[in-house]
């Protein structure tokens, strides 16, 4: 279990048996930001939105076709000042 800290942002990559498609969510919001056509361009994506954020713990989930998780990014770094 994940536990969400105060200053934390989650991004999952997670695949569509509905419409085939990678979609990128962020945190616990209900729909996608975006969909991809591939995992790559997905993870992509959710990399380079994680490190525009700053001063924050930062994380990028990817999930295999079956749901369950296959790789999670930290971006840790709090920058002070």
């Amino acid at each position: 279990m994940v536990i969400k800290e105060p200053d934390e942002t989650f991004y999952h990559v997670l695949h569509s048996k509905q419409d085939g498609r990678w979609h990128l969510k962020a945190g616990n919001e209900a729909g996608s930001v975006a969909s991809y056509p591939s995992k790559e361009a997905a993870i992509e994506e959710a990399t380079r939105l994680a490190q525009l954020l700053k001063n924050q713990k930062r994380h990028v989930i990817v999930h295999k076709t079956n749901g369950a998780f296959e790789d999670v990014k930290h971006f840790d770094e709090i920058e002070n000042g």
